[in-house]
C-alpha cells in the first residue's frame, strides 16, 4: 500500500467518524451540509492522486482544514462558539445554510 492511499484512508476515516457528529449539531438543513461535505471530500482527495502537484495537495488540506473540519467540530463538540468572533451572525438554521453555501 503506498502513502497516498494511506493518507486517501486517513481522510476518509476521519470524515466518516465526525460526519454524524456534525450532522446531529447542525441546525440548519442537512441536504445543504451532506453536499458541503461531499464537496470538501471530494476536493480533498482528488488533491492527493498520483499526478497531482505538492502545493495542490498543502493548498486542498488547508482549505479542508480550515473550512469543513474547524467548521464541523465547532458546531458538534463546541455547541456553535466560534471564538472568532461573530459579526452579525444571528446563529439561526437559514444563517447557518448560508454559510454553507459560500463556503
Amino acid at each position: 500500500m503506498n502513502l497516498l492511499r494511506v493518507v486517501n484512508i486517513f481522510f476518509i476515516l476521519i470524515m466518516i467518524i465526525l460526519l454524524p457528529f456534525g450532522l446531529n449539531s447542525y441546525s440548519g438543513s442537512k441536504i445543504y451540509y451532506i453536499a458541503f461535505t461531499i464537496i470538501s471530500a471530494y476536493a480533498l482527495l482528488i488533491s492527493f492522486k498520483k499526478n497531482s502537484i505538492a502545493f495542490e495537495s498543502f493548498f486542498s488540506l488547508l482549505i479542508w482544514l480550515g473550512l469543513w473540519f474547524k467548521f464541523t467540530i465547532q458546531i458538534s463538540f463546541f455547541n456553535n462558539m466560534f471564538p472568532e468572533g461573530a459579526g452579525i451572525f444571528d446563529y439561526k438554521q437559514g444563517s447557518f445554510d448560508q454559510v454553507l453555501i459560500i463556503s
